[in-house]
């Protein structure tokens, strides 16, 4: 009896080993939406936040309902293509394109106007420190005279008591990559600010450029804003969607 109970547990050990190791292989090739997105054209038309003549993620949000009706018409829009809900914009085929990929990625453009999406937008006003010692360094001038300098553990002011109007603002600090793909900025400012990476301008001081994706390999590259402000009130934030995220977050 021994003997044949033996083989048995054996199966049985090597059949219970193997069954998880299918569940981390199903798991591993699971793409998010966004992961999808990046691979295809999708942000070669659309921006998240950003109008480009064609409307922005954030703005279709706003415009539907996260219902399954929606969802349903919307999979169909993004797979067979069509015009007429956004003036003259058309919206090109992907037949290539897997249906329930199609699926999952209406599906997260509708939940960018989720509560918990647009709360961690929300300008904040953060700790501004007298020193250096912080990651990015802050300069701020009046009459082209420097009036002060200080450090910050993110980019995220609203009504700080250091700006006021036609101040001058310089913020400077690195972006750290540690995973190679595309990358997504937004600059969310009321005054006028820009955003240089390396030196040259990624995001002009015109109002209606707020974003950019720039495709970064693994390093350290510095960056700088400058900004002017228009009043006490002042909003002036950073935030980034880096590869392996699905959405945007505070510089920090």
């Amino acid at each position: 009896m021994k003997h044949i109970l033996y083989p048995l547990i054996v199966i049985c050990i090597i059949s219970s080993c193997s069954q998880p190791q299918k569940k981390l292989q199903k798991k591993r090739t699971t793409k998010s939406a966004i992961t999808v997105m990046r691979s295809n054209d999708c942000f070669g038309c659309h921006s998240i936040e950003d109008y480009t003549g064609v409307p922005s993620y954030r703005m279709i949000a706003e415009r539907y309902e996260n219902d399954y009706q929606t969802i349903s018409d919307l999979t169909e829009k993004v797979l067979q293509g069509g015009g007429g809900k956004w003036g003259n914009a058309q919206m090109i085929k992907h037949p290539l394109l897997k249906p329930k990929d199609a699926r999952n990625i209406v599906k997260w453009v509708l939940s960018l106007d989720a509560d918990s999406v647009t709360s961690a937008l929300k300008p904040q006003n953060t700790t501004v420190y007298e020193d250096t010692l912080h990651p990015y360094i802050i300069d701020i001038f009046e009459n082209d005279q420097k009036i002060f300098s200080g450090s910050m553990d993110e980019i995220n002011l609203a009504g700080n008591e250091h700006i006021k109007p036609n101040h001058r603002i310089i913020i400077r600090g690195t972006i750290s990559v540690t995973q190679r793909g595309k990358h997504f900025f937004y600059l969310r400012k009321s005054g006028t600010g820009k955003m240089n990476k390396g030196g040259s301008m990624v995001i002009s001081d015109r109002p209606d450029d707020n974003e950019i994706m720039l495709e970064l390999d693994p390093g350290k590259y510095p960056f700088e804003i400058e900004y002017t402000a228009k009043s006490d009130s002042d909003t002036l934030s950073l935030f980034w969607l880096p590869e392996g995220k699905d959405y945007y977050e505070v510089m920090r």
